[in-house]
């Protein structure tokens, strides 16, 4: 629901549109190819972005977006700069938090966001990275506080 003074947009979000499409946010502004990441697009929204990874697209909001977009973030272990890794799942809840996925050829892993512990990233290419995922996350083991 949009909150006092909002403007909900109806935006195609992963191939649904209108009564379909999820209410993510408020008016967007320009449209923006996504630097260095061939086929994907970034629509600036209140609160965050609707990124699209070439074959879905994904909003990417709150502390899970702020995280992703900071300069200086750390690197995969693959090297890619976090903030070039897309989405390639919308935010789902876990806990009193949300987790988000986000790949590229350069890498794979995790945000994981509560109020708490804030949004770390966990790198899913590398072995203790693995092992929280496959294990059962900040479900079995809390919210990570660090990269």
């Amino acid at each position: 629901m949009a909150g006092v003074g909002a403007t909900v947009v109806a935006l195609s979000v992963g191939g649904f549109t209108g009564a379909q499409a999820t209410e993510i946010g408020t008016a967007p502004q320009q449209q923006e190819n996504v630097t260095g990441v061939a086929n994907a697009t970034f629509q600036p929204i209140d609160g965050g972005a609707v990124v699209s990874n070439g074959f879905s697209s994904h909003a990417v909001t709150g502390d899970i977006y702020n995280a992703w977009i900071t300069a200086g973030y750390p690197t995969a272990l693959s090297g890619t700069p976090v903030h070039f890794l897309l989405p390639y799942t919308d935010q789902v809840a876990v806990g009193d938090g949300v987790k988000q996925s986000f790949s590229s050829e350069g890498g794979r892993g995790v945000f994981y966001a509560n109020p708490t512990a804030g949004a770390h990233f966990v790198d899913v290419d590398t072995a203790a990275g693995q092992f929280y995922e496959i294990n059962g996350g900040a479900a079995a083991y809390g919210f990570p506080t660090g990269e």
